[in-house]
């Protein structure tokens, strides 16, 4: 079985997401997660070399099972991009090709691209609610390709599910909410209050960028003969989402 492995490093932690390529569902096989080791602290690792022996692991774990990991995703916030090039670095030397750095957007993208095949839906709103940003991926069969961004100041649950109910020219079958914000489930809830159609999560929704960056590495964000329009809500830094 051909895997790929989805990285996400945030400020606070890394998540991993080892995810069976041929499946239409993005299938997790295995994930993990840890808190990144405090700055300049001399009794842990550095950031970078805990990734590398997270990615490492792994590999021997698809090994172990007598799969192929063919691909890597690695998605990491601003603040990160220092620790992130040294891990990409430390990859190739030891021999991995097939290595992509992901934005975040486009994790998102490839997520909601993968969910929607899943689902069926007809249209479906797929949102990514992270410590630092909102991403809202609007899918809907024979729809217009467009794209475009939005900056919301902080704000409650119940105020960025409005926001992200807000401004749709479509009557979606379902929203979905992903992410590793704790205000996630909440955000879940206060959207099912002021929206009509179901609003669903999912277990492991943590993992949301992590699976996207690994859904990425092997797919077009396309879903058949729909399209893909993208609204990236933007939280800003210190927002008590």
């Amino acid at each position: 079985m051909d895997l790929a492995l989805g990285v996400a490093m945030s400020g606070t932690s890394v998540r991993l997401a080892l995810v069976d390529i041929a499946d239409e569902d993005g299938r997790i096989v295995d994930c993990d997660e840890f808190a990144l080791p405090v700055a300049g602290s001399i009794a842990s690792p550095s950031t970078s070399e805990s990734v590398v022996t997270a990615i490492l692991g792994t590999q021997a774990i698809a090994a172990a099972g007598g799969h192929n990991l063919v691909a890597i995703g690695f998605s990491w916030q601003d603040e990160r991009e220092s620790d992130a090039t040294t891990v990409m670095e430390t990859l190739t030397e030891l021999g991995f090709r097939n290595l992509r750095a992901v934005s975040a957007l486009e994790s998102a993208d490839a997520l909601a691209a993968t969910i929607a095949a899943a689902t069926k839906f007809d249209s479906v709103v797929v949102c990514v609610v992270e410590p630092q940003a909102v991403f809202q991926c609007v899918l809907q069969t024979g729809d217009t390709p467009e794209s475009h961004s939005r900056t919301l100041d902080g704000g409650e649950a119940a105020d960025v599910a409005s926001r992200l109910a807000a401004g749709l020219d479509i009557n979606p079958s379902a929203f979905v909410v992903l992410g590793s914000d704790p205000a996630t489930d909440s955000v879940a809830q206060s959207l099912a209050a002021v929206v009509t159609c179901s609003v669903i999560t999912t277990p492991r929704r943590e993992l949301a960028l992590a699976r996207g960056a690994a859904s990425v590495t092997e797919t077009r964000l396309s879903c058949g003969a729909g399209t893909l329009r993208i609204r990236t809500l933007f939280l800003c830094p210190g927002s008590s989402l």
